[in-house]
């Protein structure tokens, strides 16, 4: 493995790293040092923002918002709320904010802003990240540090941010999906309120178009009445850049050699690694603590290896900010957290896999999946930057120059063009904001995102029929901090009779590696031993339970049994915290009120262990029925359960998503017919559930909702059939649907009947039906279009300026019930359509489908354009379990 620095020698050739002085330097500017051996008083005076304190408080007097672009260790996400702290601006009991995409971030900064302060943590100076609120009850926290989801929670209950007299949005050109909805939720509050002052800051992003953006007053595009922009510059060190003359197949093991290349060959100066995530990093500092062992100490200094990640405590959090001693070097590995969030003193150099792991959503198969990808040449010159703080420095790259130039994007896609938009939209429906494709994005998603999240939110029952949240539901659903599917499944525990189990297991989930080095031989072995065969989600809650009450929370039962116990320790935390949540959520006394479907330890037996696995199972379901997958024929992987749309099904191109079980769960070796999971983890080209658990067809069937139900189209409940003229009786649960040119199909154990509608209603709407149509016994065909949509339908035509608009319904194969409807504008009619039309407003549907809705009622939601629903059975034949039936379809 050889690196070379471009400008000089080509690749191929083995390069002198201490030579490179004749050729081309790759330069980053970064600030000067922070003198760590001066008083911080002097320390904060030192920064290069000091020199434009006086500038940025007199531009903030003058304009409502200033867009700071400052170079990483400027300075900036310390020194601008003291600076703001001592003018002023928190007099009155008002409060600085500062928002950050990463709770490491948060919390790093905090304690060293209260550290210059001389305060203590969580008096002056507080942090609030997820599950964690480190500031003052008694209202003294003056600067406030927190993730931009936790400010963006805090307008649900406050809409004007009303205790802040300035935010600042730190890190803004990571463009993460809280903070680019933030700042168009802060575009709306600056209009409301003109004494607010906001700071949009990053290391890099394009200042003219978010000073743009928030030109509130001006009509032109050139001028920025509102707005200001300001450039800090840090002081300049050079880095050479130096990338691999050929690609290598395992960048971990190159990453740990390059790390003792340059501890045995490079001058003095800390070393910064960049990873993907957890598993990566412990694996690396692991390797390198245990082969630094094997140097000989009277040769070379001795190697301290860190890890920071967000899953670490603050104490190990800030080992990695304390200076090293005489003969020490320390390597510190990190995820993409150290490009620009948290500035760590003394590297020198730096390693970049070139990697980062994001979350991806497919709106095509709606599922979301974490995946390793690329990193931008964007990125890839913050990391290198990192090297360029102290001193001259040298950035290594794990990857060839070519891929550099070629293969990677100038900056990385913004999260919410990439991203599960689910609990977005619920936030903004939280908001009062009824139509979230309006709504004033910095980046517009794609609409088939947002579609996809609002036909979710409609099968967890989260919205009602007007896109509204539903009470008491939706509502409840939006004030917790959880993914939608886990807030779900957690607000249902308490009618099923098990909120104390489902919290344990929703603060396991959310905690990472409960269990050290999961893939070695012992640490499977003690897994095993809380292992149960309906999978993965009782295994934690095993694990939970034997913590507290064998183990009596204690280290060194965790040492004996493998188990991480920061990571426990952590979900104890959590649980605490949902606990609380869930008590205030559901107006209950205490949590004494909170249901419990396990018996005492005295009189647990076979069997009402199986009823509360079946009890938990359920209730799970309730959540994660979109997240279901059912075996191959062949056993040897599972197939996602969410139907793919129909144009990619006609196309012939489309292939059903293919799953694999994750090594670490405890179903591993196992071959369940039907299993939900938590998330999907891509590597290696497959895709991997974890979090994992067996479910029963009809546990699936009767505690999911009836519309969002799948099934996979060789399951072997379902029979397709074709050819022949449409007829068939579709009150018969076993009815064989027929249709030339069409494809349909019937669940030969849940029948699809369409509601029948009342004769003397469906005489009393005022229709007019082009190209009418009868059953087989002779009787008209129709709709029921409500008052409601026949207003919408109006709007949208005369806002298109179309007055043929037209709303067209068709069927496609697929569902647990049979069908998929699907909905969208138009105004083209086809022979084989039939109109109906309603006081100027049209419903155009063929005449495949109509039979099958028949008597349906018709509403319109604009935003559901382009979603699919399933039909829903008659409440007349409702199913066995009891579950409920009725059908209605609203578009």
């Amino acid at each position: 493995m050889s690196f070379w620095k471009p400008g000089t020698v080509g690749p191929g050739s083995v390069v002198d790293r201490d030579a490179g002085q004749d050729g081309e330097t790759a330069i980053i500017t970064y600030s000067d040092a922070q003198h760590s051996s001066l008083p911080l008083s002097e320390q904060r005076k030192r920064l290069p923002i000091y020199g434009h304190r006086r500038e940025m408080l007199y531009m903030l007097e003058k304009y409502q918002v200033l867009i700071l672009v400052g170079q990483t260790g400027s300075g900036k996400t310390t020194q601008i709320p003291q600076y703001l702290h001592e003018a002023g601006w928190t007099a009155g009991g008002r409060v600085v904010a500062c928002t950050q995409p990463r709770r490491v971030a948060a919390t790093t900064v905090a304690q060293r802003v209260a550290d210059e302060m001389h305060v203590k943590l969580g008096m002056e100076v507080g942090y609030t990240i997820r599950f964690e609120d480190c500031t003052d009850p008694a209202g003294s926290t003056r600067i406030k540090y927190m993730t931009d989801g936790m400010l963006f929670r805090e307008a649900l209950t406050d809409p004007l941010l009303s205790k802040y007299s300035a935010i600042m949005v730190d890190e803004a050109h990571e463009r993460s999906l809280h903070t680019d909805i933030l700042l168009g939720v802060l575009k709306k509050i600056l209009k409301k309120r003109p004494d607010l002052r906001l700071i949009v800051s990053s290391a890099t992003l394009d200042a003219e178009a978010f000073a743009a953006f928030y030109c509130l007053d001006s009509t032109s595009a050139d001028s920025f009445e509102n707005a200001a922009i300001l450039s800090v510059q840090g002081r300049m060190f050079p880095v050479d850049v130096h990338f691999l003359s050929e690609p290598v197949s395992d960048y971990l093991e190159a990453t740990i050699q390059t790390v003792f290349d340059i501890h045995t060959k490079e001058p003095t100066g800390d070393i910064l690694v960049f990873l993907t995530g957890r598993e990566e990093i412990d694996h690396v500092v692991s390797e390198i603590r245990e082969r630094a062992t094997t140097l000989p100490s009277n040769k070379y200094a001795d190697v301290l290896a860190l890890p920071i990640h967000a899953g670490l405590t603050m104490t190990d959090q800030a080992l990695v900010f304390e200076a090293t001693g005489h003969g020490v070097r320390k390597v510190v590995v990190a995820t993409n957290i150290a490009e620009a969030s948290i500035t760590i003193p003394g590297i020198r150099y730096v390693v970049d896999s070139g990697f980062v792991k994001i979350r991806a959503f497919n709106p095509e198969t709606g599922m979301e999946v974490l995946t390793t990808t690329s990193i931008s040449r964007s990125s890839a010159e913050q990391r290198a930057g990192r090297a360029g703080r102290i001193q001259e420095g040298k950035a290594y790259r794990l990857y060839t120059e070519s891929s550099f130039l070629n293969d990677m994007q100038q900056a990385s896609v913004p999260e919410i063009q990439r991203s599960n938009l689910t609990g977005l939209v619920l936030q903004l429906k939280a908001l009062g904001i009824e139509n979230v494709l309006r709504f004033d994005f910095m980046t517009s998603p794609p609409a088939e995102m947002m579609s996809k999240a609002l036909e979710l939110l409609y099968s967890l029952k989260a919205l009602d029929g007007y896109g509204r949240l539903s009470i008491p539901l939706g509502m409840q659903l939006a004030d917790f901090p959880l993914d939608p599917l886990l807030g779900k499944v957690l607000l249902e525990s308490q009618t099923m009779g098990c909120s104390q189990e489902i919290l344990t297991i929703a603060a396991m989930i959310s905690v990472q590696n409960v269990f050290i080095n999961a893939a070695s031989a012992a640490s499977e072995e003690q897994h095993r031993k809380f292992g149960v065969q309906e999978g993965d989600h009782i295994t934690l809650l095993n694990v939970y339970d034997a913590f507290v009450h064998d183990g009596k929370k204690s280290g060194r039962w965790c040492a004996n049994h493998l188990i991480n116990f920061k990571t426990v320790s952590r979900a104890l935390a959590i649980r605490s915290h949902l606990e609380r949540h869930l008590v205030r959520v559901l107006s209950l006394e205490g949590p004494g009120e909170l249901k419990s479907c396990l018996p005492g330890p005295g009189d647990r037996n076979r069997g009402s262990l199986e009823r509360a696995s079946a009890v938990i199972r359920k209730c799970l379901v309730s959540g994660y029925f979109c997240n279901a997958a059912m075996i191959a024929p062949d056993g040897t992987h599972w197939i996602s359960a969410r139907e793919a749309p129909a144009s990619k099904k006609s196309s012939g191109l489309y292939m059903p998503t293919k799953l694999w079980m994750h090594p670490t769960s405890i179903l591993f070796k196992l071959a369940p017919k039907w299993v939900i999971f938590h998330e999907v983890l891509e590597t290696g080209g497959k895709a991997y559930m974890r979090e994992v658990t067996v479910v029963e067809p009809q546990c699936r069937s009767c505690a999911a909702p009836a519309a969002a139900l799948r099934t996979l189209q060789h399951s072997s409940g379902a029979r397709q059939y074709s050819g022949g003229s449409l007829r068939a009786s579709l009150l018969n649960p076993h009815a064989a649907v027929q249709s030339s040119g069409q494809r349909l199909r019937f669940n030969s154990t849940i029948a699809s009947p369409v509601a029948a509608a009342d004769a003397a209603a469906l005489n009393a709407i005022s229709l007019k039906v082009h190209n009418p149509q009868l059953d087989e016994n002779g009787k008209k065909l129709t709709l029921d279009i409500t008052d409601n949509a026949v207003k919408q339908l109006k709007h949208v035509a005369a806002r298109d300026d179309n007055p043929l608009q037209a709303l067209r319904i068709t069927v496609d194969s697929g569902g647990c019930h049979g069908y998929q409807y699907l909905m969208g504008l138009t105004d083209t009619v086809n022979d084989d359509d039939v109109v109906f039309e309603k006081d100027g407003a049209r419903v155009i549907v063929d005449t495949i489908t109509l039979p099958m809705i028949s008597g349906s009622r018709i509403d319109f939601i604009e935003e559901l354009i382009g979603s699919a629903f399933k039909v829903l059975a008659n409440p007349n034949a409702a199913h066995s379990c009891g579950c409920d039936t009725s059908f209605e379809i609203k578009i």
